[in-house]
C-alpha cells in the first residue's frame, strides 16, 4: 500500500512536547514499516496552524491524492492534520472520492466504516474545541497585557526598532515619521504627500501613510483591538500606559492636531486642502451649492476665481465665475460695518450641556467596565476562576461596552475653540487690517474655517461683459458663524 506521511508543527512549544518534525517522522516511519507499506513521500508543513487547509504541503498532498498516487494518508495525531470539524469532513470526503484511506498512528479508527467515521468526527470536535479554548486564552492574555500598559505586536512600527521585545527609537526613520506628520499639518493631503515623496524617489502606499498618521503609538500611547482578521474592528481601545514603555516620536498635541485635521478633511473632502481661502465655506446665493476656487493661465499670468459648483457640475445655476479680488473686496466690505451692527450679526452657538452630561456618564460607565474586566482577568491569571467563569463574567460587559462606545461616537464631538463675542469682534477687526497684506492663502483659509460656518456670495450679474476677467461688483449677502 502506498502511504503519504503528513507532518506538521506550528510552535516551538510543541517541539518540547514531542511534536517536533523529527519526532513525528521517526514514529510515522516506524509505523509504516510495521504495516509493510511503501512511503510515497513526506509532506511537511512547518510553522503552519491547523485552523484551516491553507498549507503548502497539505495542498500538495491533496493534489497527489487526486492523481491517485496515494492509497492511505498517515498522521501522528488528528490535530496534526486539522482542528476544524468542517475541514476534516471535507478532506475525508475528498479522500474517499479517490479511494484513499486515512490513518492516525495515535488514535485507532478506520475511515472505511460508519463507526470509524463517527469516531473521527468526535475527535475532530474535541480538536476544534481545544483550538477555540487556546484562541480564547491567547485573546485574554493579550487583553490583559494591553490593560497593564504593554504593547501587543511582533513587528516594530516605522520609526522604531524592536530590541529585546521593547520599542527603541530609530533616529533616522523617526525623523521621516516626524516629517510625515509635519507635511500633513502643512495642508498637504495624503495624495499630495505621495507626489512630494515620489519626486524624491520615495514610493509609499497611501494606506501606509494613513496608518502612520492614525497610530497613537507615535505619541507614547498604545492601542488594542484595532484589527481582527485583517479588518478594522471600529472598537479600538487607546490608552496611556501608567508607566511609559517606549519613547514617543511626536508630542500628544501634534498627534491630536493631525486627528482633528483628518476629521475636518473627512467631511470637507478636497476643499480642506485647496489653497483657495473661501473654498469649503462660501456658497452661492442662487442655488446654495458651494463656490469653489479655480485658476487659469492667461497671457502669462494666472487668474484665480471662484465658480458655482451647481453650475459647473450640475448645470443648475447661472451664477457667473467671480474673480478672487472681487470676493476679497466683498468680504472685507461685509465686515466694515458699525460695531453695534456687527455684534447683532454674531449669533453664538448654544452650549449643549445635556450632550456633555451624557458623554460624561458614558465615560464613567466605560471606566467602571474596564476596571471590572481587569479584576476578573487578574483572578483568571491567578487561577482563582476558570476560563468559563471568566467568559460568564465578562460577556455581558463586552456587549454593554460595545453599545456604550457606539452611543459615545454618535454624540457630536468638537475640538474647536469656543470664542466669546468679544474675541470674535477682535478677530474680525484684526482681519480687516491685515487681510490684503496676507500673502499666505492657507493662513486666510484657517481663519475662515475657524470662525465661519458659511459665507453667502451674491451678484445681480448673470453675463458679465467680455474683458472684465470676472472682476465685477458682488456682495456678501450674509455670513453665519460657527
Amino acid at each position: 500500500m502506498r502511504a503519504a506521511l503528513y507532518l506538521r508543527v506550528s510552535t516551538e512549544e510543541q517541539s518540547r512536547d514531542g511534536y517536533s518534525i523529527a519526532a513525528q517522522k521517526d514514529r510515522l516511519t516506524a509505523y509504516t514499516h510495521s504495516q509493510e507499506w511503501d512511503i510515497v513521500d513526506y509532506y511537511v508543513d512547518e510553522g503552519f496552524s491547523a485552523k484551516d487547509t491553507n498549507r503548502p504541503d497539505l495542498q500538495r498532498l491533496i493534489n497527489d491524492v487526486k492523481q491517485k498516487k496515494i492509497d492511505v494518508v498517515l498522521v501522528h495525531k488528528l490535530d496534526r492534520f486539522t482542528r476544524s470539524v468542517k475541514d476534516l469532513y471535507a478532506l475525508l470526503d475528498e479522500f474517499e472520492k479517490y479511494k484513499c484511506g486515512f490513518r492516525s498512528a495515535q488514535e485507532q479508527f478506520d475511515t472505511t466504516t460508519p463507526m470509524g467515521r463517527a469516531m473521527m468526527g468526535m475527535l475532530g470536535i474535541f480538536a476544534q474545541w481545544e483550538r477555540e479554548v487556546i484562541a480564547e486564552r491567547v485573546y485574554v492574555g493579550m487583553e490583559q497585557k494591553h490593560i497593564s500598559g504593554e504593547r501587543n505586536g511582533a513587528v516594530a512600527p516605522m520609526g522604531y526598532d524592536l530590541v529585546d521585545g521593547s520599542l527603541v527609537v530609530n533616529p533616522e526613520r523617526a525623523e521621516f515619521v516626524k516629517r510625515l506628520f509635519a507635511m500633513y499639518t502643512d495642508n498637504n493631503g495624503i495624495y499630495k504627500m505621495q507626489q512630494i515623496l515620489s519626486s524624491e524617489g520615495i514610493t509609499m502606499n497611501a494606506r501606509t501613510i494613513y496608518y502612520i498618521l492614525s497610530n497613537p503609538i507615535y505619541c507614547g500611547m498604545i492601542r488594542w483591538n484595532y484589527r481582527k482578521d485583517g479588518k478594522l474592528t471600529g472598537n479600538e481601545d487607546v490608552r496611556h500606559p501608567e508607566k511609559r514603555k517606549h519613547e514617543p516620536i511626536i508630542s500628544e498635541e501634534e498627534f491630536n492636531r493631525v486627528q482633528s485635521i483628518r476629521g475636518v478633511r473627512a467631511k470637507q473632502g478636497r476643499a480642506a486642502t485647496s489653497d483657495f481661502p473661501f473654498t469649503g465655506v462660501m456658497k452661492c446665493s442662487r442655488c446654495g451649492y458651494a463656490m469653489v476656487g479655480a485658476s487659469r493661465k492667461q497671457k502669462g499670468a494666472t487668474r484665480r476665481f471662484y465658480r458655482c459648483s451647481g453650475r459647473v457640475s450640475y448645470g443648475k445655476c447661472d451664477m457667473p465665475p467671480i474673480s478672487e479680488k472681487s470676493v476679497d473686496r466683498a468680504f472685507l466690505k461685509s465686515l466694515r460695518i458699525p460695531k453695534r451692527e456687527l455684534i447683532k450679526k454674531i449669533v453664538m452657538p448654544p452650549q449643549n450641556k445635556e450632550k456633555k452630561s451624557d458623554a460624561d456618564a458614558i465615560e464613567r460607565e466605560l471606566t467602571a467596565i474596564a476596571n471590572r474586566k481587569r479584576k476578573w482577568q487578574i483572578a483568571f491569571a491567578n487561577d482563582a476562576i476558570t476560563l468559563e467563569e471568566l467568559k460568564a463574567h465578562t460577556d455581558d460587559d463586552k456587549r454593554r461596552e460595545l453599545d456604550l462606545k457606539k452611543q459615545l461616537n454618535e454624540i457630536p464631538q468638537s475640538n474647536r475653540k469656543v470664542y466669546s463675542k468679544e474675541e470674535i469682534i477682535e478677530q474680525l477687526v484684526l482681519v480687516q487690517n491685515v487681510w490684503e497684506e496676507l500673502e499666505d492663502h492657507y493662513a486666510k483659509k484657517m481663519f475662515l474655517q475657524e470662525l465661519f460656518e458659511s459665507i453667502i456670495l451674491h451678484t445681480d450679474t448673470t453675463s458679465p461683459r467680455p474683458g472684465k476677467n470676472n472682476d465685477f461688483e458682488v456682495v456678501i449677502s450674509s455670513w453665519i458663524l460657527k
